[in-house]
């Protein structure tokens, strides 16, 4: 080997050690599956066809900043979610009844940020749990280039057979609704589906279905611009601090006591919206309501 490229040899190994050095100096590394992913739920017991709520937490626990997102909502396609039981494992299959649409970008993950995200398990929930006993469910999320995934924990809970108002609920839904959509919005958006609800909450409001029930029922007379009925079946369902969908339902409640004048009920919304849920996307929607129907009056 002649001179010049010994020299080049040379050259080369101390740029490699050259990059070495200041990719560990900076501390940054690509290593996706460097992050931990948890995932927990409310309780340790649910009833079957009773929706499951996770929340997801995607953590960068190291000293170095992790290339990651925080894609973690399952519409945006990025999630699977595995369960367990009786010693066998299976995917779900259909998590959300929405698939986003959305590009999502690689982001730098510092040491000891983390990203969240507050998901329900809604669909074929007849079929994911056909019997009672212990399940466990685990997540994988995957980098944005599907190249690299991270494991979550595996939650252990119970699903327990519907007895008493349960049992007259679940029965209920059989009888009268495909109990595998019925909680997830895929029902026909019809009048016999809406008398179907109305019942359903009348009869059965204080079965472990109800809160997701009266959720439903306030959302579509909120659609309907019914904010009367709406407030009336949400205020309960704003009171219930694990409720999945709970900065949903106070930016509704924020809107609709706006729109009917009640200015300080709907500041009451606000503030508990502003302490429960500060990251939350619904918060400037309705610091908006609330902004423009004081300048109206």
């Amino acid at each position: 080997m002649n001179r010049i490229c010994l020299r080049r040899v040379a050259f080369l190994l101390v740029l490699v050690a050259f990059v070495s050095k200041s990719a560990k100096a900076t501390g940054q590394t690509s290593d996706f599956s460097g992050l931990v992913l948890e995932v927990t739920t409310t309780k340790d017991a649910f009833v079957q066809l009773e929706p499951v709520p996770l929340a997801l937490t995607l953590t960068n626990k190291t000293n170095q900043t992790i290339l990651g997102h925080n894609a973690l909502k399952f519409s945006l396609g990025f999630t699977d979610l595995f369960v367990y039981h009786n010693g066998e494992g299976r995917k779900i299959v259909n998590l959300s009844p929405i698939r986003g649409s959305a590009t999502v970008k690689p982001r730098q993950i510092q040491p000891r940020e983390s990203y969240g995200s507050r998901e329900l398990l809604v669909l074929d929930l007849d079929k994911v749990f056909r019997e009672p006993g212990y399940y466990e469910i685990q997540a994988v999320v995957h980098d944005v280039e599907w190249k690299e995934e991270v494991r979550s924990n595996r939650l252990r809970f119970r699903i327990v057979a519907p007895s008493s108002i349960d049992l007259q609920g679940s029965e209920f839904l059989k009888a009268n609704t495909n109990p595998s959509h019925f909680f997830s919005g895929l029902e026909p958006a019809n009048e016999r589906t809406q008398d179907v609800l109305k019942m359903f909450v009348s009869n059965f409001r204080e079965s472990s279905y109800g809160d997701y029930a009266a959720f439903m029922l306030g959302e579509f007379y909120f659609v309907r611009k019914d904010y009367t009925r709406a407030i009336e079946q949400l205020n309960n369902v704003s009171k219930k601090p694990d409720f999945v969908y709970g900065d949903r339902v106070l930016y509704y409640l924020v809107e609709a006591n706006a729109r009917l004048g009640n200015r300080q009920q709907a500041g009451h919304h606000l503030d508990s919206l502003r302490a429960s849920n500060p990251d939350s996307n619904y918060l400037e929607r309705a610091e908006i309501s609330m902004s423009r129907e004081t300048k109206t009056r």
